[in-house]
């Protein structure tokens, strides 16, 4: 395992929250990292307030996963909008737009 690999992990098992993800009927836990709050987009003199979330889940933990998978953190509910995006330059981790049921 290389470096940028240990930090990614270290970063989740130290910054991460638990949540529960279930592809297929087979609920697992896994380890997400929230990247931002809810976005507020003016549309004119309009401002919008966005249910959606993001969250970093890793590759390895995210078999089975697509748009329509729905995450479980706590009591909250979220579903995926969009299929993962790998945005590190290792692929390492997805980013996964969801929005709260």
């Amino acid at each position: 395992m290389d470096d940028f690999t240990r930090a990614v992990d270290a970063a989740f098992e130290h910054h991460g929250i638990d949540g529960t993800f279930d592809p297929d009927g087979e609920a697992r836990a896994v380890r997400l990292l929230p990247t931002r709050p809810d976005d507020i987009v003016q549309v004119g003199s309009l401002d919008l307030q966005s249910s959606t979330a993001l969250f970093e889940i890793r590759v390895s933990e995210a078999t089975g996963l697509g748009k329509g998978s729905i995450l479980a953190v706590g009591s909250e509910r979220f579903r995926v909008q969009a299929p993962p995006r790998a945005r590190d330059p290792r692929r390492i981790k997805y980013l996964l737009n969801t929005v709260q049921i």
